[in-house]
């Protein structure tokens, strides 16, 4: 009578586990891309406030238009993307994507989601300080 328990507990036990490092792997690869994408965005810099008022500073608009076009060539799953910019010159990426959990269905659970964020600065290069 034990056997049969201890069985149950142990197959839902490793379903778990196999759900679980399924979660932590999908997490994983999506933080890549968040960081990936943040990276590609900072390119966008704005020519009009660089020339009108020489300051630099991203383009809002184009920072989303690469970062969109990043996620679109990336990942085939539908994802949430939100893009914030915290100073002139970095943006914060945050991913949201709903994951199905095949093997916790046993359960009545088979939807996760999960959050992965990435902030990139764009800092100019400047004049090397070389001394003799």
């Amino acid at each position: 009578m034990l056997v049969p328990v201890l069985t149950l507990v142990v197959v839902l036990l490793i379903t778990l586990a196999i759900n679980a490092a399924a979660l932590y792997f999908d997490q994983h690869q999506l933080t890549q891309i968040a960081e990936a994408c943040a990276l590609q965005g900072t390119r966008a810099l704005s020519p009009n406030a660089y020339y009108l008022h020489g300051q630099l500073m991203l383009s809002p608009s184009l920072a989303r238009d690469d970062v969109d076009s990043c996620i679109t060539q990336t990942t085939h799953i539908s994802t949430q993307v939100n893009v914030s910019f915290p100073t002139p010159l970095s943006l914060n990426v945050t991913l949201t994507q709903a994951q199905k959990l095949p093997l916790l269905t046993i359960l009545n659970v088979d939807n996760g989601t999960i959050i992965a964020s990435a902030t990139a600065l764009a800092t100019p290069s400047g004049p090397a300080n070389i001394s003799p």
